[in-house]
């Protein structure tokens, strides 16, 4: 093998990984229980409250957000799935929130 194509295989190998690596995963978000989501199972629960938050919202057409009260509800969502951690996420949300907010 010529050094050129040494070179060419490496970038191409290196190339290949990086992309692997950079490979976004989806998560859905119906499936997720509370005990994933008060466990950290997922991903921060912040960032869960911040979809869930802006899922509802967009339903209700309401494009602001109130970042206290953001925070308020994310504990009061935590709360909830450590005392029900056999729900869906989404259900302690409805449930504690309404679809509406």
């Amino acid at each position: 093998m010529t050094k050129s194509a040494l070179v060419v295989s490496t970038l191409m190998l290196t190339a290949f990984v990086v992309s692997a690596a950079q490979a976004q995963v989806t998560v859905e978000v119906s499936e997720i229980t509370c005990e994933e989501f008060a466990s950290y199972k997922v991903m921060d629960p912040e960032k869960i409250a911040i979809w869930l938050s802006g899922y509802y919202h967009g339903k209700q057409g309401n494009t602001s957000i109130d970042r206290v009260q953001l925070t308020e509800n994310t504990k009061k969502l935590e709360e909830d799935c450590l005392k029900n951690p056999e729900i869906l996420v989404m259900q302690a949300f409805e449930k504690l929130f309404g679809e509406s907010k």
